[in-house]
């Protein structure tokens, strides 16, 4: 255990900054007023941490009312990247009556520079490239969406560069695409995807799979076959491993989850046991 949380509180989006550091955020999370989907978020308290794994010393590297949730390092500009909903430092939080400010910031100082609000959910799957710019995934109404748009956008893959004002999403997935994708890692000659196999002629539950991207000839490859309907959390530390988290229906409709490994070259699965040791 390197790190255990406070009551009530959650921990999100623990990411790797160089070899012997980790980053993470701590949040008290949401709180709900009649329902669980009535989201109450700024009002909760949310710490961004860097921990040195040898000497387990931790350092805050910033403090915000509301909630964070995803937190990406770009090591070619040593800059971090977060999400969050009804996010405000420095001065009193306001009451939100109804929906949640959703947006991306740019950390600086202990401080979060707002610097993308585009879209009503906040962008997912963040990833650096090697060159220093942010992939991520939004729907392709961001920036004039509408209620009524919300239900006919297709998640896609942008590519930015933070520092950039105002930020300019690029396109990366293929722009005739009509399924979204939900999920994607960056691999030697391209992109691997999660997306829906059967979006538009489903029978009640949709089929994900994984699926290659070629950014040179822009083109889907053969899907890898996996048929699972829980694929979530992809990670591809080089370019020929793969590891994901399967999500199954367990017992009395619960979920139970199972970390995978997967070799790109030869298809090899290895189910990993990640059981933790307790004392």
């Amino acid at each position: 255990t390197l790190f255990d949380s406070d009551l009530d509180a959650y921990l999100y989006s623990p990411i790797f900054v160089d070899d012997h550091t980790a980053a993470f955020i701590e949040t008290t999370g949401y709180e709900y007023r009649d329902n669980q989907y009535d989201r109450i978020a700024e009002f909760a308290y949310s710490t961004i941490y860097s921990l040195d794994l040898i000497t387990n010393e931790r350092t805050v590297i910033a403090k915000a009312r509301g909630v964070l949730l995803d937190l990406v390092y770009i090591p070619a500009k040593e800059q971090f990247i977060a999400t969050g909903e009804d996010v405000s430092q420095n001065v009193e939080p306001q009451k939100v009556e109804s929906g949640s400010h959703s947006a991306l910031y740019l950390i600086e100082d202990g401080q979060l520079e707002e610097i993308y609000n585009g879209s009503y959910m906040t962008p997912s799957s963040m990833q650096a490239t090697e060159d220093g710019t942010l992939m991520l995934i939004l729907p392709d109404d961001q920036s004039n969406w509408t209620l009524d748009t919300m239900y006919e956008a297709v998640e896609r893959i942008y590519e930015t560069d933070p520092t950039e004002q105002p930020l300019q999403l690029e396109l990366v997935s293929n722009p005739d695409k009509i399924e979204p994708i939900t999920d994607f890692v960056q691999v030697e000659d391209g992109l691997l995807y999660q997306t829906i196999l059967n979006y538009e002629d489903y029978d009640n539950v949709f089929d994900y799979d994984l699926v290659p991207f070629s950014l040179v000839n822009r083109e889907e490859g053969k899907r890898l076959g996996l048929n699972e309907n829980g694929i979530e959390y992809l990670r591809a530390p080089g370019n020929d491993i793969l590891y994901y988290v399967n999500r199954t229906q367990a017992y009395r409709g619960g979920n139970a989850f199972s970390l995978h490994r997967y070799e790109l070259e030869t298809g090899t699965i290895d189910e990993i046991n990640v059981t933790p040791e307790t004392e």
